[in-house]
């Protein structure tokens, strides 16, 4: 599964408007969805793509996409040759307002009680 520049940015600076659900499909595969909260109507962002064997592996593969954002969209923002540097003007970014290490944790803690979580109700 690939995640465009794009959509990196906006689960980073929308973190308490993000959904995620594992499903297990029919054949005992494993999918997983990645949406915009309700504020979006849970527009659909990203998807696992093809079958995943387990559900720890979809786990893994959703912390990893979280992981991967946390630490690139930052660093993009950074850069000035970056056309997404302007979001910034170079000023810092309010931690307030974007995915962090804490989120990402009751994000996977939500995933692995659950299987759903829609960071909006954390």
């Amino acid at each position: 599964m690939s995640i465009t520049l794009m959509i990196a940015l906006e689960i980073f600076s929308n973190p308490k408007d993000i959904a995620i659900k594992i499903n297990e499909k029919s054949d005992g595969n494993f999918c997983f969805g990645i949406t915009r909260g309700p504020g979006h109507r849970y527009k659909l962002i990203a998807t696992s793509g093809q079958p995943i064997a387990s559900k720890e592996e979809a786990l893994e593969m959703v912390e990893k996409i979280l992981q991967i954002i946390l630490r690139s969209i930052p660093e993009e923002l950074k850069k000035g040759s970056s056309p997404l540097s302007i979001l910034t003007d170079g000023e810092e970014i309010d931690e307030s307002k974007i995915l962090s290490q804490e989120l990402i944790k009751k994000i996977m803690d939500e995933l692995k009680e659950k299987g759903e979580v829609d960071t909006h109700k954390l």
